[in-house]
Parts: structure tokens; sequence; C-alpha cells
């Protein structure tokens, strides 16, 4: 039996599949002693879109957050950077819609994108 490939999803990291920050943000909450959300609202906030971009290096991701957050002098960048890249790669909550999606473009038929059309 042949399998059919009929959709091809590409993946730039970050909107399917991307590490589980929640591992990251819990350490830093306890570690600052700073609510869970305002943790996440600092460290996932403008100094990781930075980082994401790749306008800043880790360590000035650290220095941005450790000004950022009440205790942040606690964090410690190598530790950090350990639980960083040992947090766990999983799904995204877009991984969700993919059903969703999938059934709206078998609705739509094939379509083709024209750069000259817009």
């Amino acid at each position: 039996m042949q399998n059919h490939i009929n959709t091809v999803f590409f993946d730039l990291f970050g909107v399917l599949l991307g590490i589980d920050q929640s591992v990251v943000v819990q350490y830093l909450s306890k570690l600052t002693n700073t609510p869970y959300l305002k943790t996440r609202e600092i460290t996932m906030g403008e100094p990781y879109m930075r980082l994401e971009r790749g306008e800043t290096k880790f360590q000035e991701y650290v220095e941005d957050i450790r000004a950022l957050l009440l205790n942040g002098d606690r964090i410690d960048a190598d530790r950090l950077r350990d639980i960083w890249m040992n947090s766990r790669v999983g799904e995204l909550p877009a991984v969700s819609l993919l059903d969703k999606l999938q059934k709206k473009i078998c609705r739509l038929g094939h379509f083709q994108y024209n750069r000259d059309s817009y």
C-alpha cells in the first residue's frame, strides 16, 4: 500500500514545535519569589523576543531579566542555561488547530499562490 502525501507543514521552530518554557518560568518564579504569571510576563516578554530575533545573546537576556525581576540578582546564568537547554521540546498550542485547518483547506480545494496577483 502506497501512502500519498497531501500536505506538508514547515515549522521554523516556535510555531508547531518549541521548548516548554513553563519549566524555566517555574524555576525563575520560585528562585526570585515572584508570582508565576508576573515571572512569565517578564521572562517571555520583550527580553525573550529580542533573544528569539537574535538581537541579543543569552547572557544579555539574563542581564535584562535580572534587572526586571525582583530578586533577579539570584539568577545564575549557567544554571538557567542548563535548565533552558534541558527543557522538553514538544508541541505548542497551535498544533491543536491543525485538524480544523486541514478540514478548511480540503473544503477550499486546491489553490495556487501567485505573487503577481496582489
